[in-house]
This record gives C-alpha cells, sequence and structure tokens, in this order.
C-alpha cells in the first residue's frame, strides 16, 4: 500500500481532474434516467408537443457525455502511463543501488517480472481500477436518493445489494490477493528460466537440449496455469455470486414496481426512470467483483514491488567521512590484514592478509573454490569482510565510500560484459565524460581500432545483445579500452584470455601490457604466460595463502605451486596437440 499511497499523492491533480469527470459522468446518467422517464410519459399522454424540446435534450446529454467520455479514458491512460513511467523508474533506480549479495540470490528474470508484469499490473489499478471503485459506490448512492424521491418503498429494495456484496468481497478478496501473488511469483520464475535459455542458444543446441527444456518449461508453464485457474475460480465466485444477488433485487423490484403500476400508486414514466436507475444501482455492485479482484491482484503486485523498494541500498556515497580522492590517483597501496569472511555458512577466506604493492602485478592463482573471484568482490567493496580490515593507503575500507573505492578500480573480467548499443556507447562507459581523442587513444592502445577499421560504420557498430555480433577477442578488447578510458590506478584482471585462440590472446595481451603499465594489476591466472610475469604469485589453497613469491621461488619448493604449474602445463600441452 505504500507504494500506491506515494503514486496517488504525486499525481493528486490528475484524480482532482478525473473526480470532476466522474461527477459529470454520474450526472448525465441519472439525467438519462429523468428523460427516459418523461419521454414515456410524454408518450403516455399523447403529448406531442414535448417531444422535440426532449430530443434536444437527449442530443446535449449524448455529446457531454461523448465529450465526458474522451476526457475520462484519456487521463485514466495518462494517469496509468505516469504511474508505470515512475515505477519502472523507481524499481530501475533501486535495482542499480543494490548490494551484490541481492543479485547473487535473485534471479535477473524475477526482477524482469517485476519491473514489467508487476509494473504494468500497478498502471492499470491506479489508471482504472481505483476510478472505478470510487465512482461505482457513488453512482448508486446517487441512484439510490433517486430512487427515493421516485419511490421510497422500491427504493428500501436496492438496500439488500451493497452490504451482501461487499461481505461477498472481503470473505473471498484475501483469497484472491494470496493466489495473485503466487501466480506472480510463478510468472517471475517461468520467465527466468526463458531467459537463461534464451541467452544460451549455442548450448542447448549443440547439447540437443530441446526436449529437456521443452519438458521443464512445459511444467513452470503449467505449474502457472493451475496457479492462474486457482486464481479464476476464486474471482468467478465473487463475480457469480454478486451477479446473482443484483438480478435477484432487480427482478424483485420491478415485479413490485409493476404492480405500483398496475396499483396506480407511480406512474409508467416514473417505472422507466425506476429501471434505468435500478440499473446504476445493481451494475456498481455486481462489477464491483472484477473491480474488487483486479485490486487485489494489483496489491500483490504492489507487494512485489515493495520487496524491492524496501531492501537496503549500499552505502555509495554516504559511507566513510574521507574527502573523495583524485580518479586518476596512481600512488595507492591495498592491503587484506586477517580477513576471515563466508557466505552463510560456507568459509571462503580464512585470516587471509596480503600486502599489493604498488605498480606490481600480483597474481592469484589456486584450485576452483579456493576463494579467487571472493578476494576480487571483497576489494571492489561488493562484501565486507566478516573479521579483519582491507585498507587503501593505511585507510580502512569502512572510512572510506565504496564510490571512492571504486573509483580507483578498473575491471577486465573474462567473460567482458557488453551492453546492447554501439561500441563507442561500451566504451565510453568507462568514462562517459571523456573526450573524443582519448576515447580514440584508448581503443589503439587496446588494438581494437585493428577490426573496428574494418565495420562500415566503426565506432558506431552496434555489439547486439551481450556483444553477440563480435568475436571473443573482440569483445575482450573492448572491455580493455572501456578499462584504459577509465584510467584507474588499480587493475583486476580475471584471467582475460582464457578463453581466446592464439591469435586474439596475442592481441589482447598486447593490449594488456599497455594497460598494465604503471598501474597496480591484480590477476586471477590461469594461463602459464600470465603467471609467469608477475612480480609477486600468491597461491590460495581452501582460503588460505600458502605461499608467495615469485616464479622462480615458488618452483623451487615443490608445493602446491609446483602441482599447479605442472598440472596446468600439461594441460595446455594437451590443448597445443589437440588444435594442431
Amino acid at each position: 500500500m505504500a507504494v500506491f499511497r506515494g503514486l496517488i499523492r504525486k499525481y493528486w491533480y490528475f484524480y482532482v481532474v478525473l473526480g470532476l469527470v466522474t461527477v459529470i459522468d454520474i450526472t448525465m446518467n441519472l439525467s438519462i434516467a429523468w428523460l427516459f422517464g418523461n419521454l414515456t410519459e410524454t408518450a403516455v399522454s399523447r403529448n406531442t408537443a414535448k417531444f422535440l424540446p426532449l430530443l434536444y435534450v437527449g442530443i446535449a446529454l449524448i455529446l457531454i457525455m461523448g465529450i465526458n467520455q474522451y476526457v475520462n479514458g484519456y487521463l485514466k491512460s495518462r494517469v496509468s502511463a505516469n504511474v508505470q513511467d515512475e515505477l519502472r523508474a523507481l524499481t530501475f533506480r533501486k535495482m542499480l543501488g543494490l548490494s551484490q549479495a541481492y543479485y547473487d540470490k535473485h534471479h535477473s528474470g524475477d526482477l524482469l517480472s517485476r519491473i514489467t508484469t508487476d509494473n504494468k499490473t500497478i498502471g492499470g489499478a491506479l489508471g482504472h481500477t481505483l476510478i472505478e471503485l470510487i465512482k461505482n459506490p457513488l453512482m448508486a448512492l446517487c441512484a439510490f436518493i433517486y430512487l427515493v424521491i421516485i419511490e421510497w418503498r422500491l427504493a428500501l429494495i436496492s438496500l439488500l445489494i451493497g452490504p451482501t456484496i461487499l461481505l461477498c468481497g472481503v470473505l473471498l478478496g484475501r483469497s484472491i490477493r494470496e493466489r495473485s501473488t503466487v501466480s506472480q511469483q510463478k510468472w517471475g520464475t517461468m520467465i527466468s528460466f526463458v531467459q537463461d535459455v534464451a541467452g544460451a542458444s549455442i548450448i542447448f543446441k549443440v547439447f540437443r537440449l530441446e526436449s529437456i527444456f521443452n519438458q521443464k518449461f512445459s511444467t513452470q508453464s503449467r505449474a502457472v496455469r493451475e496457479q492462474e485457474i486457482k486464481l479464476g475460480a476464486t474471482t468467478s465466485i465473487l463475480q457469480s455470486l454478486s451477479n446473482m444477488i443484483g438480478f435477484s433485487a432487480f427482478v424483485l423490484a420491478i415485479t413490485y414496481g409493476a404492480y405500483l403500476v398496475a396499483d396506480d400508486v407511480i406512474t409508467i414514466g416514473s417505472l422507466m426512470a425506476f429501471v434505468q436507475l435500478m440499473n446504476y444501482v445493481i451494475m456498481p455492485f455486481t462489477t464491483f467483483a472484477s473491480t474488487w479482484g483486479e485490486l487485489q491482484i494489483s496489491l500483490g503486485a504492489a507487494d512485489r514491488i515493495q520487496e524491492v523498494l524496501k531492501e537496503q541500498p549500499e552505502e555509495v556515497e554516504t559511507r566513510g567521512s574521507l574527502p573523495r580522492r583524485n580518479h586518476g590517483e596512481k600512488e595507492v597501496r591495498v592491503s587484506l590484514e586477517q580477513v576471515d569472511f563466508a557466505y552463510s555458512d560456507r568459509k571462503v577466506l580464512d585470516h587471509f592478509s596480503i600486502e599489493i604493492e604498488h605498480g606490481k602485478f600480483t597474481a592469484i592463482v589456486g584450485a576452483s573454490g579456493s576463494g579467487k573471484s571472493t578476494l576480487f568482490r571483497l576489494l571492489l567493496g561488493f562484501y565486507s569482510p566478516d573479521q579483519g580490515d582491507i585498507r587503501m593507503n593505511g585507510v580502512s575500507y569502512s572510512d572510506m565510500s565504496l564510490h571512492e573505492i571504486r573509483a580507483l578500480y578498473a575491471l577486465v573480467p573474462q567473460e567482458p560484459q557488453l551492453f546492447t548499443g554501439s561500441i563507442r556507447e561500451n566504451i565510453l562507459y568507462g568514462n562517459p565524460e571523456a573526450a573524443e581523442e582519448d576515447m580514440r587513444e584508448a581503443v589503439v592502445h587496446a588494438n581494437a581500432h585493428l577490426f573496428i577499421e574494418q565495420f562500415p560504420e566503426g565506432l558506431d557498430t552496434q555489439v547486439g545483445e551481450k556483444g553477440s555480433q563480435l568475436s571473443g577477442g573482440q569483445r575482450q578488447r573492448i572491455a580493455i579500452a572501456r578499462a584504459i578510458l577509465k584510467n584507474a590506478p588499480i587493475l583486476l584482471l580475471d584471467e582475460a584470455t582464457a578463453s581466446l585462440d592464439n591469435e586474439s590472446e596475442h592481441l589482447v595481451q598486447d593490449a594488456l601490457r599497455q594497460l598494465m603499465n604503471g598501474r597496480t594489476t591484480v590477476a586471477i591466472a590461469h594461463r602459464l604466460s600470465t603467471i609467469q610475469q608477475a612480480d609477486k604469485i600468491v597461491v590460495i589453497h581452501e582460503g588460505r595463502i600458502v605461499e608467495t613469491g615469485t616464479h622462480e621461488d615458488l618452483m623451487q619448493l615443490c608445493g602446491h605451486y609446483y602441482e599447479l604449474y605442472r598440472t596446468r602445463q600439461n594441460n595446455e600441452l594437451i590443448e597445443a596437440e589437440s588444435i594442431a
């Protein structure tokens, strides 16, 4: 409900105008009832002189109603569009500020479902459903007052409708909301699965997983279908009860009204007006079921949006009290002091201490799951140590803002992350304020100009989804150009050449040398050629540093590094022979 209240307050002026439009709409409907009654009385009395004036009144009412309905529809659409735009922007901003821990626990497809499907549901509720829930009872009240004026005994029958239908709505409303929330959760799960499959088309084709994935999707789709059926059954019960109650009251009132006409208590014109007014009394309550159900569905969607909005964001700017450093500052040293870290109950780093020296190349090696990637996440401030401390030039991370920390790092991951758009846009994400000359210089240093110049559109070439229009080596060089453009003093490399062919690796290695020049570099290393270049090699085993030194020093120890090196040397020989 907090989401609803905030949006209603923001667009209150639209609701004021819609309130005026609603008053006009109700007035026109009541005037139509009056017109029907007078036309009937005129016909019965054979007073033809009144027909033309009443016709003019009818034409005027039709014109006013037409204009009013256009304004009503336009304003509702405007409110719905504004609400969706506002909520999309709010949710997306929140999404960008969420911690890495949140992304590690939640699927991106579920976030996509909330920012699209749930958002649209809320927009429809605030643009249409909420207005109808206010308008319909008001219409029923005004029509009831008119009924009392015509014949109070007939009006009493309509009093049976409202409380009975409202009671049904209260009894079934909670069930509708709960089932709607479950349905939207299952939609989110299914969308997440589709997103996974769509992003792995090569894998499911090569491994011939079509039938398996089709079966999985069918299972998830059936789960959505079954939940939608349950939701539909509950809303149908409410709709059916509302219709039965409403039409029972209508039949009873018409029967009694006909009796009063026969007994000369009311005129047939009054009965015609009464019939129209009864429609205005009954219709709001018979449609109450569907609008109330829609509101409950939207409340379920609002709960899912609220779950995201109430998540604690990263304190990017507010944490720490030190002034922000120069973005291009280079004299930086990083140290981890007796750091412990665990994901839930799984300990990853144990009494981890390391000094990352200025201008040196430090290679991190170890078996899979030893804690190498976690080290990068701690350095970038995605997580905080459970014990111990991380310091930048002697200053604790806890005394620095996350913005300041991350401004000092550039990252080149093993699988480069490119965004839909042009090559130019993806490179400029390293520094959106960079001059064209600096950007082109970064392209040359990254050896990216060698392939960019071959494209007809050059830097404006579209990279496709996740860079699908480019080769792995081309994507990697764009990622390197982006890192060069950031001009950060510390470079993190997650084995940027591990999955490249020899030619691409040579070009990327050359680009990396340009990038590493004069910078403090930390690399998760797999390639022997990368490891041997390091000034210092840190060997991690089960979350602990077991060996530190140069390649030559560690080989002489014949310990963990020696075994890792020999294993990888054999693997690379086998790989080279298979290629040959």
